[in-house]
Protein backbone atom coordinates (compact mmCIF):
# COMPACT_ATOMS: atom_id res chain seq x y z
CA UNK A 1 0.00 0.00 0.00
CA UNK A 2 1.39 3.68 -1.24
CA UNK A 3 0.46 6.54 0.89
CA UNK A 4 0.59 9.73 -1.13
CA UNK A 5 0.19 13.49 0.49
CA UNK A 6 -0.75 15.89 -1.79
CA UNK A 7 0.47 19.47 -1.18
CA UNK A 8 -2.19 22.08 -2.21
CA UNK A 9 -0.77 26.00 -3.71
CA UNK A 10 -2.63 28.49 -2.18
CA UNK A 11 -2.59 32.45 -2.15
CA UNK A 12 -1.06 31.73 1.63
CA UNK A 13 1.53 29.58 0.10
CA UNK A 14 2.43 25.79 0.67
CA UNK A 15 -0.20 24.23 2.88
CA UNK A 16 -0.82 20.35 3.27
CA UNK A 17 -3.82 18.58 2.88
CA UNK A 18 -5.00 16.73 5.99
CA UNK A 19 -6.55 13.93 4.51
CA UNK A 20 -3.89 11.48 2.50
CA UNK A 21 -4.79 9.52 -0.31
CA UNK A 22 -4.04 5.85 0.45
CA UNK A 23 -4.00 3.79 -2.70
CA UNK A 24 -3.42 -0.08 -2.84
CA UNK A 25 -1.98 -1.49 -5.71
CA UNK A 26 -2.65 -5.11 -6.47
CA UNK A 27 0.20 -7.07 -7.43
CA UNK A 28 0.19 -9.42 -10.51
CA UNK A 29 1.10 -12.44 -11.05
CA UNK A 30 3.61 -12.07 -14.00
CA UNK A 31 6.39 -9.26 -14.35
CA UNK A 32 4.53 -7.55 -17.98
CA UNK A 33 0.72 -7.44 -16.63
CA UNK A 34 2.41 -5.41 -13.35
CA UNK A 35 4.62 -2.63 -15.57
CA UNK A 36 0.94 -2.16 -17.50
CA UNK A 37 -0.87 -1.69 -14.43
CA UNK A 38 2.10 0.39 -13.12
CA UNK A 39 2.22 2.66 -16.42
CA UNK A 40 -1.79 2.71 -16.12
CA UNK A 41 -1.72 3.70 -12.58
CA UNK A 42 0.62 6.27 -13.17
CA UNK A 43 -1.62 7.75 -16.23
CA UNK A 44 -4.56 7.47 -14.19
CA UNK A 45 -2.37 9.16 -10.69
CA UNK A 46 -1.42 12.00 -12.80
CA UNK A 47 -4.91 12.78 -13.61
CA UNK A 48 -6.11 12.51 -10.28
CA UNK A 49 -3.26 15.09 -9.08
CA UNK A 50 -4.37 17.61 -11.83
CA UNK A 51 -8.10 17.50 -10.84
CA UNK A 52 -6.91 18.06 -7.17
CA UNK A 53 -5.07 21.01 -8.52
CA UNK A 54 -8.12 22.35 -10.39
CA UNK A 55 -10.58 21.85 -7.22
CA UNK A 56 -8.12 23.63 -4.84
CA UNK A 57 -7.45 26.45 -7.45
CA UNK A 58 -9.56 27.17 -9.48
CA UNK A 59 -9.83 28.96 -12.19
CA UNK A 60 -10.05 32.85 -11.36
CA UNK A 61 -13.12 34.39 -13.47
CA UNK A 62 -12.20 37.63 -15.07
CA UNK A 63 -15.23 40.02 -14.32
Amino acid sequence: KYEIRVAAYSNRGLSSMSNAIEMAIPSFSTQRRADIQQKTSFKNLDDILENISKVQNPTRIIH
